[in-house]
Formats: structure tokens, C-alpha cells, sequence
């Protein structure tokens, strides 16, 4: 796999994981996750490309570069579809998020392979350039890849039990009809905690938290061909 081939894996790997961050049902907590997987974007690639950058610095670009006219911009390209935040319910703000980091990605991609400076006017700039044609492309099969997790999960029914635990927390889903599978749990902010590829023929698996400090976490179930599936979980 070539170095640009690793980067389009990144962007999409986390594409989708900000996709699923978005309709954790819990006022502010969704932002904080979304920006939290842009900034391990900036970071992953920044890694690949052999940039240094830390979380602090990183979410200072961010919050600047998608400010103001470019992420309404960006933003605009999600509500585009009739009928998208109401009849699907939560659809739209999905697509913003994977619409927006998506965009994010692409343009810190261009920057780093191109050796030039990674400054929030920079990037910025790279975003303001992206290609419209492209990003309603990946808009439009982001739509599709949500429309069909919403059948999915129908099936594959993935909970914690308890959702607020002590120490071990269970989970339980039905996800036989999938070859790659992994369980994620990262804390408000996306940083990773836990990850382990799971038996698809498995019903459950059981985390001990009891390292753990008290507070909310994201679990995400990681299924081929499929977005990942995110619920959130307490530890009391």
C-alpha cells in the first residue's frame, strides 16, 4: 500500500468514525467526539507523513480552519437533500460530520504531501479549494452507507450492560453475518482506550474497566462494509 493509499484509509477510517459520532444522543457530547476524531485525523497523518503534531496544536487548526464561511459552506453541502433532518432523523448532522472531516482530511493530506506548512491559514485554504463535484460524491455514499447501517443494526443490536458500571461492563450483538469485526472504546474526546478484533460468532463480550476513571466513553462496533455502530457508556 502506497503512502497516499494509507492516508485515503485514515481519512475514511475516521470519516466514519466521526459518522457515528454524531448521533450519540447526549447535548455537546457529540461535538466533543466529532472533534476529538479530527484531531487523531490531523495527528494520524501528520504521523504518516513524519509531522509531529500534538492534540493542543491540532485542535487549534481545526477550530479555525472550518470557522466562518467554510464550514458553513461545508455544513451546506449535508442539508442539500430533501427531507434530510427530519424524515431521516439525525441524517443530517451525520452527514455534516463525515462531510466536514472528510474535507479535513483531503486538504491535510495535499499539505503534508506537499511539504508545505501545516498553519490554520494554510489549511484553511486547502479546504476553501476542495472540489465540490468530490465532496457531494462522498456526501451522496455517506447517505447510502448510513441508510443501510440503519437496517443493519436492527439486526446486530449493539448494547452495554450495564451502561453505567463499576468495573465490567457486557456487550452484547449479533453480527454473524460479518468476517471483520473489533470493538472500540475511546473516552469523550476520542482518544482510544481499547480495541480488540471479536469472533463474529460471539453474542457478547465482557470489559473490565476497573482502571477506568469515572465518566463517559465511546464504544464503537467496527463491522466490514458497514459504518461503525457507536454507543455511549458510563463508568460510575
Amino acid at each position: 500500500m502506497s503512502k497516499s493509499q494509507k492516508a485515503d484509509f485514515i481519512i475514511n477510517s475516521n470519516t466514519s468514525l466521526a459518522v457515528a459520532a454524531a448521533v450519540i444522543p447526549f447535548p455537546v457530547a457529540d461535538v466533543v467526539a466529532i472533534t476529538g476524531v479530527q484531531i487523531n485525523l490531523l495527528i494520524s497523518l501528520g504521523h504518516l507523513y513524519g509531522k509531529a503534531i500534538n492534540r493542543h496544536t491540532a485542535k487549534g487548526l481545526i477550530g479555525v480552519a472550518l470557522a466562518g464561511p467554510t464550514g458553513m459552506y461545508l455544513s451546506s453541502l449535508a442539508k442539500t437533500i430533501p427531507g434530510v433532518g427530519t424524515i431521516l432523523g439525525g441524517m443530517a448532522q451525520m452527514l455534516i460530520a463525515g462531510t466536514i472531516t472528510y474535507s479535513l482530511g483531503l486538504s491535510a493530506k495535499h499539505i503534508f504531501a506537499n511539504d508545505i506548512e501545516l498553519n490554520s491559514e494554510n489549511l484553511k485554504e486547502e479546504i476553501d479549494k476542495q472540489d465540490e463535484e468530490e465532496l457531494n460524491k462522498k456526501r451522496d455514499d455517506l447517505k447510502a452507507q448510513i441508510q443501510k447501517n440503519k437496517e443493519a443494526q436492527k439486526v446486530i443490536d449493539f448494547v452495554a450492560r450495564p451502561k453505567k458500571f463499576k468495573q465490567d461492563v457486557r456487550f452484547h450483538f449479533s453480527v454473524e453475518n460479518y468476517n471483520r469485526v473489533k470493538l472500540r472504546i475511546t473516552d469523550a474526546e476520542s482518544i482510544l482506550i481499547f480495541e480488540k478484533g471479536i469472533n463474529p460468532n460471539f453474542k457478547s463480550t465482557n470489559y473490565h474497566g476497573s482502571n477506568m476513571k469515572k465518566g463517559s466513553y465511546l464504544a464503537f462496533l467496527e463491522c466490514d462494509d458497514l459504518l461503525p455502530v457507536c454507543i455511549k457508556i458510563v463508568k460510575g
